[in-house]
């Protein structure tokens, strides 16, 4: 009988723990989907994320190519001063030669074609002379640039300075939409607030036709997109865009004898190419990294030497070099 009970009892726990163990192993599978679920929720939303940043820092380079564009524009200033100027005087003296009723030779050779008529002011080519970041943004742009100088140079530069408003005025709309999804994604308020103050003084300038002055304010407001992009977590994207604005910035220091801020762009540079550096050494890019260490030196030295020719050219190089170091991130 005892033996009985204690077969019965047996049973009842075997059973029991059955039911125990199988419980078990439903909430095991349970627990595993819905981790695998949670992963994969992850992942995607992480994805997205990614996705949503590569998507914005897009349009942050579409941006910075308006900007360069423009900087192309004031840039051309000093050329297109020059060629009215030198318009003016061919005008002035065809003029001249007209009144006094100079013969048929010597009205060609002062500009007059042999029906009397004045001959179509030709300006001269654009040189390195005349610009002060235009080889350098050629460089930067590459094949992408459109260099299309008036080819009827207007009467008065207001003309140009007009253009180069609408520009900025182009400028302001673009950034009233890009600015919504920058507090979107919580990057920097203050950065967001000085881009708005420098923006807005651009066009100040850029309305008082202050040709040194607006060139400035252009490159200092893609200072800020570097800062941008390292708040998306794209270190160095961040700092590809940091060394360029800081080469540019060096020439127009240059150009305003102020070798002190040169040379603190120059620290700049140095300190944003040891996170590239890392980078390439990741992808084992020795020869990039080789390039990249002598055109910054070459530049450092020619800051030192504080000859602006010199630095245009040092700079070109730098851009050469980042520009390759891009395609490779």
């Amino acid at each position: 009988m005892d033996k009985l009970i204690s077969g019965d009892i047996y049973m009842k726990l075997k059973m029991k723990l059955k039911k125990i163990t199988s419980s078990v192993l439903i909430l095991v599978v349970i627990f595993a989907v819905l981790t695998l679920v949670s992963c994969s929720n992850e992942k995607n939303n992480s994805k997205q994320k990614n996705d949503n940043n590569i998507m914005l820092i897009n349009s942050i380079e579409n941006f910075k190519t308006d900007l360069i564009d423009l900087m192309i524009q004031v840039d051309l200033i000093p050329y297109y001063e020059k060629q009215i100027d030198e318009k003016k005087k061919k005008e002035a003296s065809a003029k001249a030669n007209q009144q006094k009723g100079t013969s048929q030779q010597s009205g060609n050779s002062s500009g007059q074609s042999s029906g009397g008529q004045q001959e179509e002011f030709k300006p001269k080519p654009v040189t390195e002379k005349d610009t002060l970041l235009l080889d350098l943004l050629k460089e930067e742009r590459q094949d992408k640039i459109e260099e299309k100088p008036e080819k009827n140079i207007p009467e008065d530069i207001t003309f140009i300075w007009d253009k180069i408003n609408e520009v900025v005025d182009e400028l302001h709309i673009k950034w009233n939409d890009l600015k919504p999804e920058l507090k979107n994604k919580k990057v920097s308020a203050a950065t967001i607030k000085e881009f708005d103050k420098t923006i807005n003084t651009l066009k100040i300038s850029s309305s008082e036709n202050n040709y040194l002055k607006t060139i400035m304010l252009a490159n200092r407001l893609t200072s800020y997109f570097s800062k941008f992009i390292k708040d998306l977590k794209a270190d160095s994207m961040a700092a590809v865009y940091s060394i360029k604005y800081n080469t540019r910035q060096i020439i127009l220091n240059a150009a305003n004898d102020d070798y002190k801020s040169a040379d603190n762009n120059m620290n700049n540079i140095n300190k944003e190419a040891e996170i590239l550096i890392k980078k390439l050494k990741e992808k084992d890019s020795k020869d990039l990294t080789d390039k990249l260490l002598l055109s910054i030196s070459d530049m450092e030295n020619a800051v030192s030497l504080k000859d602006i020719n010199v630095i245009k050219i040092r700079g070109r190089i730098v851009i050469k070099n980042i520009n390759s170091i891009e395609d490779k991130l």
